[in-house]
């Protein structure tokens, strides 16, 4: 299975590709309960063969997402805070860093609404 690269932060199409690996994360997870279904409300004994070797791809696929998708995360926080720190043109302290970070995470949930 070919592995998905990202665009550097800062690209422009930075939140295009983030957007379009989260589809394809929704879209793998939706396949691999989609072949559980199947196994479910099939006849004992029927397989076409390869359903193993996709759920194992699947899995794979969605858990090298999920941890690339935490990845990006703590990239975009300490890059963040590291704008931040240069703006102020000091180092934040704990209290305005966990402001600054709470702040943060909550436009980064709003904008995937």
């Amino acid at each position: 299975m070919d592995e998905v690269r990202i665009a550097p932060a800062g690209d422009g199409i930075h939140a295009a590709g983030e957007q379009a690996q989260d589809r394809l994360l929704e879209a793998a997870q939706a396949a691999l309960k989609l072949l559980d279904r199947i196994d479910q409300h099939a006849p004992e004994g029927l397989a076409f063969g390869g359903e193993g070797r996709v759920r194992k791809q699947l899995r794979t696929a969605i858990r090298r997402a999920r941890v690339e998708a935490e990845d990006r995360e703590w990239a975009d926080e300490a890059e963040a805070l590291d704008e931040e720190r240069t703006l102020m043109g000091r180092n934040l302290t704990e209290r305005e860093r966990a402001a600054f970070l709470g702040g943060f995470c909550e436009r980064r949930a709003e904008m995937r609404r």
